[in-house]
Order: structure tokens, then sequence, then C-alpha cells
């Protein structure tokens, strides 16, 4: 009351403050806006594993803001909102280095991380799988420095894996088939290793190596003295012998080997070697002597070579005179002179000259030797074998 005159009236208004709410993850802030301020969108930030697609808007009914995305500047908008950052998982790429081996299945080539991944498990000859090393493009990827079997969730980056391989270990057994060794035989090995294997001593016999027999290994069959690189598998190793060979050299020493004996031929050392027997007229064979240099038999005489290790043998045969008994027929007549009673091939027998009988004279002596007679002798000559009976031959005397 008491105003008076024509007036013109020109609305005043005051902005009404409405309030805005972030929500970043577990972060929630609140700011006070009007139609004419607007809203600033905050930074976001950054989120390991994760892309920022902007805020998402949710308001009341009857408000003016949009259903969808906000991503810099709001203006021109009333009423209470609600903005939330929505993250996106980002899909990494996974590149596989098998490292010498192989997966035959579908590998898992991404991930986030949200579902991080189930890795394959390659194989390769000889070896075990010991998981993968990680090479990540995100230093703080979370993978660390040790070898990895999966992907567990929380973990981020494109990555490299590169298969990590132990050499397995294999057992080696042995058959020495009667064979022996004095050092401290290898009993495991792996396909990275060049195995030296024992070499064996047998009497009699050369060692020629081991056979190999593997299940599920890659031995071909033949004779090895080693285990070289690149062999895998558990395996037996059997003993390979073959006979030592030696020469032996015959000297008969004046007699004759018997039929179909060679004076130079060749025997083994695993077995016994039964010597050939030679004779000679007169004499005793006794064995042979090894006058090998050095000797391998001793110094007594042989008939047999016993199994062992020989170089070449030197045999001479082993003489012994046989004395042969004599025997004398004097006829009735008499002689001072001792009459011996046995000889050898090696002696001369001078005869007795003085042998008398009453009427008679004494001419000589008779004796038959090999189908041949012999008269009015005196003496039995060197190179007569075999026992004798001796005559005496008389002539009535003066005929």
């Amino acid at each position: 009351k008491g105003h008076f005159g024509n007036v013109t009236l020109t609305a005043q208004w005051a902005p009404i403050e409405y309030k805005a709410t972030f929500m970043n993850q577990s972060d929630q802030t609140s700011i006070q806006y009007d139609i004419n301020t607007g809203v600033e969108l905050p930074d976001p930030g950054t989120r390991d594993g994760y892309s920022f697609n902007g805020w998402e808007v949710t308001h009341d009914p009857g408000d003016c803001f949009e259903d969808g995305y906000a991503t810099s500047w709001v203006s021109g908008k009333y009423g209470d909102a609600n903005f939330t950052a929505d993250w996106e998982a980002i899909e990494y790429t996974i590149n596989y280095n098998f490292n010498g081996g192989s997966y035959e299945g579908i590998s898992v080539n991404s991930y986030t991380i949200e579902t991080g991944a189930a890795l394959p498990t390659p194989t390769r000859t000889g070896y075990s799988f010991a998981g993968y090393s990680v090479a990540c493009d995100e230093e703080n990827g979370g993978f660390g420095n040790k070898p990895v079997t999966s992907i567990g969730k929380g973990h981020f980056g494109n990555v490299t894996l590169t298969a990590q391989w132990a050499p397995i270990e294999y057992t080696i057994n042995y058959n020495f088939d009667g064979g022996s060794y004095e050092g401290e035989a290898p009993e495991k090995y792996t396909i990275e290793d060049n195995i030296t294997l024992p070499a064996l001593s047998k009497t009699g016999y050369v060692f020629a190596g081991y056979t190999a027999t593997s299940d599920g290994g890659n031995f071909d069959g033949g004779t090895i003295t080693s285990i070289a690189k690149g062999h895998y598998g558990n395996v037996t190793l059997t003993a390979v012998f073959t006979p030592h060979e030696f020469n032996i050299s015959l000297d008969a020493n004046g007699g004759v080997l018997q039929e179909g004996a060679s004076a130079n031929y060749k025997s083994y050392g695993n077995i016994e070697t039964v010597l050939p027997s030679t004779s000679r007229e007169g004499y005793n064979f006794n064995g042979w002597l090894d006058v090998s240099e050095p000797q391998a038999l001793g110094n007594s005489p042989v008939t047999t070579i016993p199994s062992g290790d020989y170089d070449s043998i030197l045999l001479k045969a082993d003489w012994s005179l046989i004395h042969y008994e004599l025997h004398f027929n004097l006829n009735n007549g008499e002689t001072s002179t001792p009459l011996p009673k046995t000889y050898t091939i090696e002696d001369q027998i001078m005869l007795p000259t003085d042998v008398a009988k009453d009427g008679f004279d004494f001419v000589g002596w008779h004796y038959e030797y090999k189908g041949e007679v012999f008269e009015r002798v005196f003496s039995i000559p060197k190179g007569t074998a075999g026992e004798l009976t001796i005559s005496a031959m008389f002539e009535p005397t003066g005929e």
C-alpha cells in the first residue's frame, strides 16, 4: 500500500541449485550446479586393464537430461543427476613361442583383466613343460618373473609367452653279461647329455659295445658305446662281446703233427683250446712248451690252452726218450761183458764180442727189426727204436 504511478515490472529469477553426484569405482563425490553454471565433468583417471567409455547419466523423470553418456561439459541442464564412470575391460592379445615344443589344440589368443586365460600345455620330446615365461608390454601387468601355466584374473597387458622346458631325467639299466667295470657306471641321462658308457672287460672276449632296448625311446637297435645328445627314453643296455682271437704257432720239434692239424692257426679266448697231438719215433710226447716271449702258459708242458686273453702263442713240442727193453739169447754161450737191458733211439749199442761156446766160434748177433733180419752184427745203430730180442750166432769150430 501507498505506492502509486504506472510501472513496468520485470521478473527476477534465482537459479535453482541442483546436485550432481559422481561415482567412479568406489569413489563418490557431489557438486552443486544450476542451469546457468552447468557441470564440468571430472577427469576419471586411469584404471589398469580398462578403457574409459564416458560418464553414464541417470536422472529423475521429468528432468531434461537424455539417457546415455556425457563425456565433457554439461550445460543448460537441470535436475539432480548421477554420473557413473563406465569402464570396459580391455581385450589383450596372447602370442606364443613354444620354444621347440608343439601344441595340437586351439590356443587362447586373448584375455581381459576380468577373465584371465587357461593356457595350453605344449609337449616336447625329452622335456617336461615348466610353464611360460611372460614378456608383457605393461610394466605393472602383474606377472612377475616366475613361469606361469595360466593367466589369472587381475593381470593385464599384451603378452608374449615363451614355453620353458626342463629336460626329463631318464634311467639307464645295465646287463653286463658277465663283464666287469671298475668305475661307476652312469645311471641317469637327459636328452641334452653326451654320455660315455663304461667299457667292460671279460676274460676271453673283446667288448663290442651295448645293444639298447628302450620303450618309447629313439635308439635304433645298433651297437653303441655312448649315448649321444638327442636320445631319450628309459633304456636297458646289454653288453655285446666277441670272442678274443689269437694265433697259435706249433713247432713239432722233430715230430709229426696229427693228420689234419696245422702248424699255424687261430683260436678264441672264450673257450678252452685243445691242442693237437704229435708223434716222434722213439719219444714220448709230454705236451707243448710255451716258448713265447713273454710266456703266457708257464713252464710246464700243456695239452690245452685255458680260456683267456692272449696275444700270439708259440708252442714247442716237449719230448722224453722211450727206453726200450733188450732181450739177449746167448744160445748156451757165455760172456763176461755186462749185457744192457734197455736202450733209446739215441743210443748206439755195442754188443759183446767175447761170447764163447765150447766147440763153436762166435760169429756175431742176430735180430729182427721192422721185418728185416740183421745177422752177424756187433752193434745196434743209433735210430733203432723198439723192443729187441738179440741172439748170439755160432758156427762149429773148424768149419
